[in-house]
């Protein structure tokens, strides 16, 4: 049987673009939300690209986690914990990693112009 299309699932699905940082760094993110609760996140470094896979999942109207394997880091566990706008435009919020890493996040959803 076919599942109807989660309307709020919808609202997140997309590419989003933004930054992340600590307190020394600031790097520029991406992150491909698809259905199916599947994350693809892209990392810019200065030296280097990564790019890793994970989930995410809504909790309520407004908030979202992601979470991924950042596997160039020993396989440590990234979390993103989001808060989303009311137009589902934005999200910010704060990440972990494990030890001590952590900092702040935001991202901008991409909206594709399809007037030419």
């Amino acid at each position: 049987m076919m599942k109807n299309p989660d309307p709020s699932t919808e609202t997140v699905c997309g590419i989003w673009k933004g930054y992340y940082g600590t307190e020394s760094e600031i790097n520029s993110i991406i992150v491909k939300i698809n259905p199916q609760n599947k994350a693809e996140i892209f990392c810019n470094f200065s030296d280097a690209c990564l790019k890793t896979t994970g989930t995410y999942k809504l909790v309520g109207d407004s908030a979202i986690v992601i979470s991924c394997i950042h596997t160039e880091k020993k396989s440590s566990e990234v979390i993103l914990y989001g808060n989303l706008n009311r137009t589902s435009s934005f999200i910010d919020g704060q990440w972990d990693g494990e030890g001590k890493e952590g900092g702040c996040f935001y991202l901008q959803k991409q909206f594709v112009k399809t007037d030419l």
